[in-house]
């Protein structure tokens, strides 16, 4: 199944926006099965995640598949490396300093703010996000190495 590069990130943000939705559900059905009514604190667990990670789809499609499938010149195939690195440390750091903003504040804004239900939120969205992220980064790697670049000698 061949998506076009649009598609492809449609159906990818689609994805996230579903993973979270069924992630902050599942935690917050548990959390409601054992008597706790904290929704804001999932709702918001959710956001913390869910907005770094498509800031970071849209980085990784900007610089690591965008600039892959745009190069006209063969180039040796460890020259993407370093910024496909930068790219991964990049959304990681988005993720993680998000996160970390978020512990700092998210109980001074406010007063009667619980921790496990935001820690059980993230814990559970924030994988599913990665892994579909991630996925996608490969899949999207790996469809624009194999298209046929063209060479010095042809130009």
């Amino acid at each position: 199944m061949s998506l076009s590069r649009s598609g492809f990130i449609g159906l990818q943000v689609g994805l996230l926006l579903l993973a979270t939705i069924i992630g902050g559900g599942l935690v917050g059905g548990l959390l409601q099965s054992q008597g706790s009514q904290n929704w804001r604190e999932v709702l918001i667990a959710c956001l913390v995640c869910l907005v770094p990670s498509l800031i970071s789809v849209v980085w990784n499609e900007w610089l690591v598949v965008g600039r892959r499938s745009q190069q006209s010149i063969t180039v040796s195939p460890a020259a993407g490396s370093p910024v496909q690195a930068m790219s991964a440390l990049g959304g990681m750091g988005l993720r993680m300093g998000t996160f970390a903003i978020g512990i700092v504040l998210l109980p001074k804004i406010f007063s009667d703010w619980q921790t496990k239900p935001f820690f059980y939120s993230v814990l559970v969205v924030y994988v599913l996000l990665l892994v579909i992220e991630t996925s996608f980064l490969l899949y999207g790697l790996k469809h624009f190495a194999s298209l046929p670049k063209v060479s010095s000698e042809n130009l």
